[in-house]
C-alpha cells in the first residue's frame, strides 16, 4: 500500500546535501528542493522522494551512503 505524501531528507550542511544528491542520482528518483517551512534544519537544501520509494530509499541510506547517519533526517510530509 502506497501512502500519500512524500519523503524529505534534510541535512546538517550543504556539503552533505550535495554529496547525498550525487550519490542518489542514478539510484532513486528524487528532486532537490528547499527545506519545507514545517521542518527545521541547519541546511536549506532537502531531497524529496515519493513515498512509494521508501523501501528503496532506506536501502540506499545504509552502507555506502556518503553522509553520516546522525547528519541527516528523514521526514514524511
Amino acid at each position: 500500500m502506497v501512502k500519500s505524501g512524500y519523503l524529505v531528507l534534510t541535512f546538517e550542511s550543504t556539503h552533505a546535501a550535495m554529496a547525498a544528491q550525487k550519490y542518489l542520482k542514478d539510484r532513486i528518483p528524487h528532486i532537490v528542493m528547499p527545506v519545507p517551512r514545517c521542518i527545521s534544519a541547519s541546511c536549506g537544501i532537502a531531497i524529496r522522494v515519493e513515498s512509494g520509494e521508501l523501501d528503496r530509499l532506506q536501502a540506499q541510506l545504509g552502507d555506502g551512503f556518503p553522509v553520516e547517519k546522525d547528519s541527516f533526517k528523514l521526514y514524511r510530509v
